[in-house]
């Protein structure tokens, strides 16, 4: 569409064309007086016939336009006449760029909302590493805690250990000074401390903060009993969490005599020599679903002598630490295990108690337990 029908035959106050806008048009005679001003800003003042102004339209906007628009004529009414007023398909901004230009297309806001996806999906594991990290130095911090409270014990009582009971001894208040903690954690059935002592196991600080000979030591405070990436509650998949989550090597402490008979059971701190203190674990972490008591059961068959077919799995240690589980030693150094294989780390039930005594033949993680636990008192040649 040319500038002939752009141009009035009278004076008008304002139009556009294409992405140039006319201002102030006035006609005298066949002179037309017409300021001019483009996209980007530039401003120029014309006067002349209607030809001399075409031509000048032309000029501008073959230099100052990119694909002009195509204008959408309206008509507008008058008091004298209707008016036609032209006005670009997109009105431009100060800038000189359309509305169209300046906001978001649906191309943009999916593109948008792809990458932030992308990043939060980056991070995500990142953010649960950095999550597991934390936990597993908290839960090293209660290990280092927990062992030198251990130790302490042993030098205030002339070498002695603290006992490790098992089984129904351990739901017996009468027995607070003959094991290193009291109380049976189950779903359903876990021990019924009267009220004064704390009511039943599965949340009960009471007997963890006051009853067990090592809280003196601990500052009697109930937290170091608990690996903070254990999430387990005290009704399976309901009621409060669970107050304890750490156990005791069975071959380490006071107690009637060994899991597998033939074996040490250490109940003096001197007789750490085979293995030695910083071989020998004392504490690891419990599975929510096979711990119990205070006490981690390992079978010492298939040991010595060695006959890998034999390993079984009694108490499972547990896996929360990136497939780990985290170890204190008798020499009061920590370490975190990760574990080989998927044996010992079977399919987590919430409030479903896990299958105990399974054979495992040839599983690695088993030997390497052994191996820190306990030795034949006579060793096979």
């Amino acid at each position: 569409m040319g500038v002939d029908t752009y141009l009035p035959h009278t004076s008008m106050r304002e139009f556009h064309a294409g992405c140039v806008k006319f201002t102030h048009a006035s006609l005298k005679g066949d002179h037309w007086r017409v300021t001019v001003f483009t996209r980007g800003g530039a401003g120029y003042r014309l006067w002349g016939p209607r030809r001399g102004i075409r031509d000048a339209f032309k000029t501008i906007q073959k230099q100052r336009c990119r694909g002009p628009k195509k204008p959408i004529v309206r008509s507008v009414g008058s008091t004298n006449r209707r008016e036609r007023v032209m006005r670009a398909a997109e009105p431009y901004g100060l800038n000189g760029q359309s509305q169209r230009d300046r906001a978001f297309t649906l191309t943009d806001l999916i593109t948008v909302l792809a990458v932030v996806l992308i990043l939060i999906m980056v991070q995500l594991p990142s953010a649960a590493t950095t999550q597991g990290k934390g936990q597993s130095a908290s839960c090293l911090n209660n290990h280092r805690q927990l062992v030198r409270a251990w130790q302490l014990f042993a030098e205030d009582n002339n070498g002695r250990l603290v006992g490790n009971l098992d089984g129904g001894d351990v739901s017996n208040v009468g027995n607070s000074n003959k094991t290193w903690v009291l109380g049976w954690l189950d779903p359903t059935s876990d021990s019924p401390f009267p009220a004064q002592y704390g009511g039943r196991a599965n949340t009960n600080t009471y007997v963890l903060s006051q009853l067990s000979p090592l809280s003196p030591y601990l500052g009697h405070s109930p937290n170091v009993f608990k690996c903070p990436a254990d999430k387990s509650l005290s009704r399976g998949t309901k009621g409060l969490p669970r107050v304890r989550s750490i156990s005791m090597n069975s071959y380490v402490g006071v107690r009637v005599g060994p899991y597998t008979s033939g074996y040490k059971q250490f109940k003096m701190i001197l007789e750490f020599t085979d293995p030695s203190p910083a071989q020998a674990f004392v504490f690891t972490d419990e599975r929510e679903d096979s711990i119990n008591d205070g006490i981690l059961f390992i079978d010492m068959r298939g040991y010595d002598p060695t006959a890998p077919s034999f390993y079984t799995i009694v108490d499972y240690p547990a896996d929360w630490h990136n497939r780990g589980a985290n170890l204190s030693f008798a020499d009061g150094h920590t370490e975190t295990w990760r574990w080989r294989d998927s044996r010992t780390m079977p399919l987590h039930r919430a409030g479903v108690p896990i299958p105990l005594a399974v054979a495992s033949p040839n599983n690695p993680d088993v030997a390497r337990i052994q191996a820190a636990t306990s030795r034949k008192i006579t060793a096979t040649p």
